[in-house]
């Protein structure tokens, strides 16, 4: 059975300045981390059950849930 987590989005742009959302989603059952564009998630060389977990959750990543923004840390 595989088992994912979601453990970040961020922003990114290509070198041409197209932005997408990179999401970063640990495979527990595999023990890696993948890295999908999640606005080309189609095209992305993905287990259909990956795939599915990210769809399934669409709604918080364009949400924003798991963003990161190094500009929300508080400073010390």
């Amino acid at each position: 059975m595989d088992n994912y987590e979601i453990m970040l989005t961020m922003k990114k742009s290509t070198i041409s300045g197209k932005g997408y959302t990179e999401v970063q989603v640990m495979d527990f059952s595999r023990g890696r981390i993948w890295y999908i564009n999640f606005h080309q998630l189609e095209n992305e060389p993905l287990p259909e059950s990956l795939r599915e977990f990210v769809r399934k959750n669409s709604k918080k990543i364009l949400e924003g849930s798991w963003h990161y923004n190094h500009l929300s840390r508080k400073k010390r």
